[in-house]
């Protein structure tokens, strides 16, 4: 588990709500509170879906679901707060889960990179391999230009 500072908010924000950087991953959950609080569940319903229409994933694309969070925050007035999980699609049967959460609160911005393990393990060199690759990305989309 790792704690990223984003430093330059308006770039990282412009790069998550309006370009497609962070659309290969997934949404696990957001929470945005404005004037109102918006709970959005990322996890795909296999009722909606003809059969074999279902996608191989358990929670829609950012990609899917980024215009709906941009449209409840964009506006006059920064929200109060919002948290957005974020899963990385790893395409394996571990169950283990490759998580960004990105927090914002008292007008600062944070992310935590984490490793949620299907199974107790004192294993930790995915975890740190993990936090590094997130910071990179991270690190990435928080500079300026």
């Amino acid at each position: 588990m790792h704690l990223i500072e984003i430093s330059n908010i308006p770039r990282f924000m412009n790069r998550l709500l309006l370009e497609d950087e962070f659309d290969d991953l997934l949404l696990v959950e957001a929470v945005v509170n404005g004037r109102f609080r918006t709970e959005i569940w990322g996890l795909l319903d296999e009722r909606f879906f003809d059969t074999g229409e279902m996608p191989d994933r358990k929670y829609a694309l950012w990609s899917e679901v980024r215009p709906i969070i941009r449209d409840i925050i964009k506006g006059k007035r920064t929200p109060v707060g919002f948290k957005i999980v974020l899963e990385k699609d790893l395409g394996s049967d571990t169950g283990d889960r490759k998580l960004i959460t990105l927090l914002f609160k008292n007008n600062e911005l944070k992310a935590v990179s984490s490793v949620a393990h299907q199974k107790f393990t004192l294993e930790r060199s995915d975890d740190t391999l993990w936090d590094a690759e997130a910071e990179a990305l991270l690190r990435e989309r928080d500079e300026n230009g």
